[in-house]
C-alpha cells in the first residue's frame, strides 16, 4: 500500500511586477481615523457609535479616492 503524503499542498503566487496592476483605492489608518473623529464630533461628541463612525468614514473616504482615481490626468 503507497503512503500517502498528509501534508497540504501549496501554491506559490508570484507578486505582479510594477505597474501592471493598479491598486485599489484606499485611505490609510489616520485619515479614517481623523475622519471618524470629524463624524464624532459632528453628533455632539455622543459616546457609543464609534464602529458607526469608523465604517462611514472609511466608506466615505473610499469613494471621494474612487473619483480621483478615475478622474482623467491632465498633461
Amino acid at each position: 500500500m503507497a503512503k500517502q503524503n498528509s501534508q497540504p499542498k501549496t501554491q506559490i503566487h508570484s507578486l505582479p511586477s510594477r505597474g501592471t496592476r493598479r491598486t485599489p483605492p484606499y485611505a490609510s489608518p489616520e485619515q479614517i481615523s481623523r475622519r471618524a473623529y470629524e463624524l464624532f464630533l459632528s453628533r455632539g461628541g455622543q459616546h457609543g457609535r464609534d464602529l458607526d463612525d469608523w465604517l462611514q468614514a472609511e466608506a466615505e473616504l473610499r469613494r471621494a479616492n474612487h473619483r480621483k482615481a478615475a478622474q482623467p490626468k491632465s498633461r
